[in-house]
């Protein structure tokens, strides 16, 4: 499996909001993209202009972030607006989302 990531721009960072990937999934009928609710969240943060030698990846409990409304700077904290949802079955095609327990789709 490997991590795709959805991302969120603030003023001088760049942040990462990965999902799993699984290409095999597609095989069985499934969506390759999945919220795995096993699995801390993960958020990257690089420098705007920075590349892959300048992320940092920082772990909190499971979630997942459908829609991230902002993005900013507060004193040396960086503040991410969004809607935390513990699971999701977002995008999920009719039935699909109840076969594979314990994880959701997007």
């Amino acid at each position: 499996m490997t991590p795709a990531s959805p991302s969120r721009l603030g003023e001088n960072y760049t942040i990462f909001l990965p999902l799993t990937f699984d290409l095999t999934r597609v095989a069985d009928g499934n969506l390759p993209f999945f919220f795995d609710q096993d699995r801390p969240a993960r958020y990257g943060v690089v420098k705007r202009h920075g590349d892959h030698n300048d992320i940092h990846w920082f772990e909190g409990p499971p979630c997942y972030m459908f829609h991230t409304l902002n993005a900013f700077e507060q004193g040396n904290e960086i503040i991410l607006v969004g809607c935390r949802n513990e699971s999701t079955t977002t995008a999920a095609p009719p039935g699909h989302f109840d076969q594979d327990p314990g994880h959701s789709q997007l």
